[in-house]
């Protein structure tokens, strides 16, 4: 009995589920299920130029469609492609003036649910929205400290910490 009270009591004082990447899965269905809305090219100081393709949810989109914050249960996905590169290193453009896609890299994963954030300080928590990388065969990166992104994103409070907030409003009304 002291057992089964014990166990109840920590559960009780536990409170939201812990912070950390673990939370997010991997949606092994995001491409049959989610929605491109905008591409991003990109260099990165370390990996170089790349092509980031951003993917939602339903619910995301349903939200952005009808002009409301992002919900609850929002599911944001970017692609990260290396680019094609020239003789000097740099990304080589299509005609379009873009990089050309040289492979799938990583997927990043930002996921909004109720109560997530809790457990961040001040300084790092991004409203309720959780960060993970992924492999681009859907593993688990082993990097699992997202610092970086929640301060990245941090920059773009205003816009629900999602950079590309105003393309995918642009897309989801035309």
């Amino acid at each position: 009995m002291k057992f089964l009270i014990g166990a109840i009591t920590a559960l009780l004082l536990a409170g939201p589920a812990a912070a950390g990447t673990e939370n997010i899965d991997y949606p092994k269905d995001y491409k049959a299920g989610f929605t491109f809305y905008t591409s991003v090219d990109k260099t990165h100081p370390k990996r170089g130029p790349s092509i980031r393709d951003m993917l939602i949810n339903p619910a995301g989109l349903a939200a952005a469609r009808a002009g409301n914050p992002m919900p609850s249960g929002t599911v944001i996905v970017m692609e990260v492609h290396k680019a094609k590169k020239n003789a000097d290193g740099k990304g080589m453009k299509n005609i379009a003036g873009k990089y050309t896609k040289a492979g799938l890299n990583f997927v990043f994963v930002m996921e909004k649910r109720t109560g997530w954030g809790a457990e961040y300080p001040a300084s790092l928590r991004n409203g309720e929205w959780e960060y993970a990388w992924f492999k681009a065969d859907g593993s688990r990166h082993p990097k699992r400290d997202m610092k970086s992104c929640f301060g990245c994103h941090k920059r773009v409070m205003k816009s629900d910490y999602v950079f590309t907030l105003k393309q995918l409003k642009a897309f989801a009304t035309r």
